[in-house]
């Protein structure tokens, strides 16, 4: 019982202190203005009240998706983004 409160406590000391001397904050990750993005999946669609509603099919809107992106950041609050993508359903949907 005794060594295991000492394990415990040694343990515990270790975290700490490996905590409070690797902890140090590196911004160099914040300084990039560049950032590149791409973006492949799948869309899927649940069932729900609102597709019910309008009789839409949610297997019918289901389909592979894709988008890429470039951001450029212009001051420390605002950047622009330029994005491609595509996306589409099998059929048409009449009501919405």
């Amino acid at each position: 019982m005794f060594l295991r409160k000492v394990l415990f406590l040694t343990l515990g000391l270790l975290f700490t202190v490996s905590n409070a001397l690797y902890a140090v904050e590196n911004d160099r990750h914040l300084r990039k203005k560049n950032a590149l993005s791409i973006k492949l999946g799948g869309i899927f669609f649940q069932e729900s009240d609102f597709t019910d509603y309008w009789k839409i099919d949610a297997q019918n809107l289901s389909n592979f998706a894709w988008e890429f992106a470039y951001e450029r950041k212009i001051s420390s609050h605002i950047g622009i983004e330029f994005t491609l993508g595509s996306y589409s359903s099998d059929e048409a949907s009449k009501n919405t």
